[in-house]
């Protein structure tokens, strides 16, 4: 019987897949995939590590290109993502963009109605329970824009290096491309969660309209339920 701990070639990937597909997050074509290209490649299944592995990259080629702006996640929640982008960025502005009240009704309605979205209750935060997340050495200055975006962005002037969008409904999701790709430094990223979230469609819908509408290509990345990363020419 499988357990955490099993490092036999491709096992934990399969059962890892499995369970999200289980959940409703991943499509079944998308979990044979990686579970194939895990197995052929005798790597363990690694989740959302790829996703906080790739973001650490990012932030130290940004680095060293002296990519220059500010970083901005929109779709924060309790804030795990929020502690590590703080630890591999130094000295930038950074921008947490949320409700901090869960979905708003109509979005969710409507994504229900268009992609039968299966909504979660992302209610169970705070900004003080976010920003509590935060290591106090780091050293970015923390900036938060309560409420709904983009009404939260408007009569910032700003460049951003680094972006991360993890909204999982289609309007905030576009909205967050449309706002910031045109913002984004030249060599700058955005990455965007729940590429292939099937319990999600919006996220990806919007992904493809936004591409295709403005000739971007993205680059899917193989973490727990997928990730776009857009970078920015």
């Amino acid at each position: 019987m499988w357990k955490a701990h099993d490092n036999r070639p491709g096992v934990g990937a399969r059962v890892g897949a499995r369970l999200l597909r289980r959940a409703g997050y991943m499509p079944a074509r998308i979990y044979g995939n990686l579970a194939r290209i895990a197995t052929g490649l005798g790597l363990p299944y690694l989740g959302d590590n790829v996703r906080y592995l790739q973001m650490g990259l990012l932030a130290q080629e940004l680095e060293r290109r002296g990519v220059e702006g500010a970083i901005a996640e929109l779709g924060v929640f309790r804030g795990d993502f929020t502690r590590l982008i703080a630890r591999a960025f130094n000295n930038r502005k950074y921008y947490l963009f949320d409700t901090f009240e869960g979905f708003d009704a109509e979005q969710i309605s409507q994504d229900t109605a268009r992609f039968d979205a299966k909504g979660h209750d992302f209610s169970d935060t705070s900004v003080e329970r976010v920003l509590a997340r935060v290591d106090a050495g780091a050293t970015c200055e923390m900036i938060v824009r309560q409420g709904l975006f983009p009404d939260t962005a408007k009569g910032l002037e700003e460049q951003f290096a680094f972006v991360s969008i993890d909204v999982d409904l289609y309007e905030p999701t576009l909205e967050g491309l449309r706002y910031f790709y045109p913002r984004m430094a030249k060599g700058g990223y955005i990455m965007v969660h729940d590429l292939m979230a099937d319990r999600y469609r919006g996220c990806r819908e919007a992904i493809y309209a936004f591409c295709e509408a403005e000739a971007v290509t993205f680059v899917p990345l193989p973490d727990a339920i997928c990730s776009a990363l857009l970078v920015k020419s």
